[in-house]
């Protein structure tokens, strides 16, 4: 039994990347690679239902601040190089604002994760594309974010399933940890 409990963990990830690894093999892998992501993400919030939730909403708005450094990068062309420069800046620091001052939805890592993996995907399917047609940023907006649900997703029932499985492991064990004699077979 001790043994099972040493691999519970690892067998219960492996029941969680069994689904997601088998969809990879129809949709794009970036889909599951954000998924992947936002499930370490998950933990990095602190692994709870109530964070990942909060942080559900940081990363969709680290999406639309994406969105915002897009828009702000092609409104003023005539800046050069310093266009996307002043754009990140401005975004990045009104991030870092948001999170000083408004503590439920005060998850840095969430926002730059969102609007990293904005990029990435909206990069990856249109890559030669002008950023003109505003329903390709809706189509990328709800794909990473759906990719991401399922990433939280996953994170809580790593979570549930751990805890489900410590008060089975439990119920076995307590008997022999507290010095008490299981009881003889007949």
């Amino acid at each position: 039994m001790k043994l099972l409990n040493v691999l519970a963990h690892p067998i219960i990830i492996f029941l969680l990347v069994l689904p997601l690894m088998l969809v990879s093999a129809y949709v794009p892998q970036l889909i599951v690679f954000v998924s992947f992501t936002c499930w370490a993400l998950y933990f990095l919030l602190g692994g709870t239902l109530k964070t990942g939730l909060w942080g559900a909403l940081c990363f969709i708005l680290g999406e639309l601040f994406a969105i915002a450094i897009i828009l702000q990068f092609l409104a003023t062309p005539g800046l050069g190089v310093w266009s996307l420069t002043l754009s990140v800046a401005f975004w990045a620091a009104l991030i870092i604002l948001l999170a000083e001052r408004v503590k439920p939805i005060s998850s840095v890592p969430a926002y730059f994760q969102g609007a990293g993996l904005f990029f990435a995907a909206y990069f990856y399917w249109w890559p030669a594309q002008e950023f003109t047609v505003s329903g390709d940023y809706v189509t990328v907006t709800i794909l990473v974010a759906l990719s991401m649900a399922f990433g939280f997703l996953n994170g809580w029932l790593t979570v549930w399933l751990y805890g489900l499985w410590g008060k089975f492991y439990q119920r076995f064990e307590a008997p022999d940890e507290a010095g008490v004699e299981a009881p003889a077979e007949a």
